[in-house]
């Protein structure tokens, strides 16, 4: 039975292998192209003398070599600065000379009084701090910036310069509208400083605004004579009252200082100084400096 169905399955007529055999001679004849062409075709060579002829002609046109040389001009012109600007010490420049360059006013100004206040310029991109110089206008200038390392310091001669007088402002009472009169502070930096103030408790010394993010040494130093500090009005910690949060939630203390401090009076008593967090290792030294004027050692 399963030979039967072998023999009626492989069994063929006469029109199939005709059909079978003229597929299998197309099939040949397709595989011999396929494998005998390649031998037999030949490839063209280029024509290199017409293709020079035609680059010739086409740079005889005078209108195509007037047009790339004035484009060659204009590329030129956008990347160089003025033909006025030579070499120049950003520390010790001529006034005349800030004030032709290509660079915003406030660049200007911050420059100038930066350098009045006696500020410094140690490497060229200390350039890019000064408030209102933007990356683009230092790129343009970093060719020509050469600084000089000079031993006396007190050797660079004084800029003078006359400014408006502005009011002065104490940074523990001050608003969000006082500090964006600062030269340099907007109003994102106002919220920073008025963020950071509130978590320490108040300023004692203006040296503290530099911990503030996005404050630069050269907008303090452009607003160091405006700037004045009342540590009258400082929030202090009551060290022998506070609760782990109070503690810890300052920003010169951590969350291990704080649970130091509150073991310890619970195991011995109110602290009577700052002596004993010194004493008992309570405070690394160099925190208990930063920290000593925001503690009081009242009992309860």
């Amino acid at each position: 039975m399963f030979r039967q169905h072998l023999k009626d399955y492989f069994t063929f007529s006469h029109a199939e292998r005709r059909g079978i055999i003229f597929l299998l001679v197309l099939t040949g004849i397709v595989l011999a192209i396929r494998i005998l062409y390649p031998h037999y075709r030949r490839a063209q060579p280029a024509d290199s003398d017409q293709f020079i002829a035609a680059v010739e002609d086409w740079l005889k046109d005078s209108s195509v070599i007037d047009a790339g040389v004035s484009l060659h001009k204009r590329y030129l012109h956008s990347t160089k600065t003025s033909e006025k600007v030579a070499l120049f010490d950003p520390n010790t420049i001529d006034i005349k000379l800030i004030n032709a360059l290509e660079i915003s006013e406030k660049a200007k100004k911050s420059w100038i009084k930066y350098l009045q206040a006696g500020g410094r310029f140690y490497k060229k991109d200390d350039l890019k701090k000064i408030y209102g110089f933007d990356s683009a206008s230092y790129y343009k200038l970093e060719p020509y910036i050469s600084i000089k390392q000079l031993q006396n310091e007190k050797s660079i001669p004084p800029i003078e310069f006359a400014f408006e007088e502005s009011n002065t402002i104490e940074v523990n009472s001050a608003t969000r509208s006082d500090f964006e009169s600062l030269y340099g502070v907007g109003p994102v930096l106002s919220d920073r400083i008025i963020k950071y103030r509130k978590l320490l408790g108040g300023f004692v010394n203006t040296g503290q605004l530099r911990e503030v993010y996005g404050l630069s040494d050269s907008v303090l130093i452009l607003n160091e004579e405006r700037i004045t500090v009342n540590k009258q009005l400082v929030s202090k910690i009551e060290i022998n009252k506070a609760v782990y949060n109070d503690i810890a939630k300052h920003p010169y203390f951590t969350g291990y200082h704080a649970s130091s401090i509150l073991t310890y009076r619970k195991l011995h008593g109110n602290l009577l100084s700052a002596e004993q967090l010194r004493e008992n290792n309570l405070v690394p030294d160099s925190v208990l400096k930063k920290v000593l004027e925001y503690l009081s050692f009242s009992s309860q």
